[in-house]
């Protein structure tokens, strides 16, 4: 995924109502999942994500503390792991869930 994708991703969104595509983003289940068995806790994640999603918890692991911060429709964190750890939903469940809330 290149940058412009990222960019691109945040047109959808009204951040004042908290919709994407004038769907609510919390009914969006888009957000990334890390398998900690993969994960070396290197913080990319942490510091590439421009919407904050991660943080670190008391054990000093990397969490998703906000997942619905996540834009809809972006994986950058999971393209840049160098472990492969992050996971997110399919496009095609994705796009289902926009069909079914758009109707």
């Amino acid at each position: 995924m290149n940058s412009n994708k990222v960019y691109d991703n945040f047109r959808d969104y009204d951040f004042i109502s908290n919709t994407y595509k004038g769907i609510d983003r919390n009914k969006i289940k888009w957000y990334p999942t890390i398998d900690k068995s993969k994960c070396n806790n290197c913080k990319t994640c942490l510091q590439i994500c421009p919407m904050k999603v991660y943080e670190i918890n008391d054990n000093k692991e990397v969490i998703v503390a906000y997942p619905y911060r996540c834009i809809v429709s972006c994986s950058y964190c999971a393209v840049r792991c160098q472990n492969v750890a992050i996971s997110f939903p399919d496009e095609d469940e994705l796009k289902e869930i926009i069909k079914k809330f758009k109707g």
